[in-house]
C-alpha cells in the first residue's frame, strides 16, 4: 500500500515541476524554456493594476525609441521610459519581445526577474516600456535559443554563428497601446 502512495506522490511531483521554468539569473546565460505552450490570455501575462505587465507605470515622459537612441551614450545602463513598435514575442510564454530599432532583428527585451510576460498576440502593437538600455553581447546559444522561440527554421537557426554585440532592455513593466 505504501508503495502505491509513494508512486502516486511521485507521479503528482514529476506532473507539478514537468512545466516550471529552469532558469538563470546571469543576463548572458541562456533561459531553458520548458515545453509548456501558453494560450495567447496566458496565465503567464497576469496583468497587474494600472493595466500593464510587470511594475505598474504609466506613459507620462515617455520617449519614441528613435528620440531616444539621439542622445543615447552607450557608455553605461540608462534608465528610461520608451515607446516602441514590437516586432516580435516568443511564442512559448511571452517571456521576451524584440522591439523596432530599424534593423530585421530589432532590440531584444527581457523582464526584469523573468518575473512577468507579455501576451505573445502584441507583435505589431505600440508598447510603453520603463527600464535599464545598455549595451550587451548576446552568445550564439541565446541568438539560437531566441530564433527557436520565435519559430525560425533549422536551417536559420543553423546560420546563426556568431554572438551580436547590441542594445539590450530590461523592463520593470509594460504598457500596451490599445
Amino acid at each position: 500500500m505504501k508503495s502505491i502512495y509513494l508512486v502516486g506522490l511521485f507521479g503528482i511531483s514529476v506532473a507539478l515541476f514537468s512545466c516550471q521554468s529552469n532558469k538563470t539569473n546571469t543576463k548572458n546565460e541562456v533561459k531553458a524554456e520548458n515545453d509548456c505552450y501558453a494560450s495567447k490570455d496566458s496565465e503567464y501575462a497576469k496583468i497587474n493594476t494600472v493595466g500593464g505587465y510587470g511594475a505598474p507605470i504609466t506613459k507620462d515622459n515617455a520617449i519614441s525609441y528613435v528620440d531616444f537612441l539621439k542622445t543615447y551614450k552607450a557608455v553605461a545602463p540608462q534608465k528610461t521610459k520608451i515607446i516602441a513598435k514590437v516586432n516580435g514575442v516568443c511564442e512559448k510564454k511571452g517571456c521576451w519581445m524584440s522591439i523596432d530599432n530599424g534593423s530585421k532583428d530589432g532590440m531584444m527585451v527581457h523582464f526584469k526577474d523573468y518575473a512577468f510576460f507579455v501576451p505573445r498576440d502584441i507583435a505589431g502593437k505600440t508598447v510603453v516600456m520603463e527600464g535599464v538600455i545598455q549595451p550587451d553581447t548576446t552568445t550564439v546559444a541565446e541568438l539560437r535559443h531566441y530564433a527557436e522561440d520565435a519559430g525560425k527554421s533549422k536551417e536559420e537557426i543553423a546560420k546563426i554563428t556568431e554572438p551580436k554585440i547590441e542594445l539590450t532592455f530590461l523592463a520593470d513593466g509594460v504598457l500596451i497601446n490599445k
